[in-house]
C-alpha cells in the first residue's frame, strides 16, 4: 500500500506538471498596434527617469519634456529580441 508522502508527492508532481503545460486559454496575441506602450526610460534632457511613450515601433517619446528616444538602431531583424 502507498504511503501518504509518496501519495502527495505524485498529487504535487501532476499539479506542477498541469500548471506548466496548460494554456488556460491565456493565448498571447500581437496585434500589431504598439502606439501607447508605455516605458519608464532616462531622459536626456530632464536627465531623470521618466515616462515615454512610444509613438512607433521603438521610438518613444517623453512625456514630460516631448524629446524623442530612438531605440531602433539596436535591433536585429533576422534574431528578434538579439540587440546587435
Amino acid at each position: 500500500m502507498m504511503d501518504w508522502i509518496t501519495f502527495f508527492s505524485w498529487v504535487l508532481a501532476i499539479a506542477l506538471a498541469y500548471a506548466l503545460f496548460s494554456d488556460n486559454g491565456k493565448a498571447q496575441s500581437y496585434d500589431g498596434d504598439t502606439r501607447g506602450r508605455q516605458a519608464g526610460l532616462m531622459c536626456g534632457t530632464c536627465r531623470k527617469f521618466q515616462k515615454h511613450e512610444e509613438i512607433e515601433p521603438y521610438l518613444f517619446e517623453c512625456k514630460k519634456c516631448g524629446r524623442e528616444t530612438d531605440l531602433r538602431g539596436g535591433i536585429n531583424h533576422e534574431r528578434p529580441g538579439i540587440t546587435r
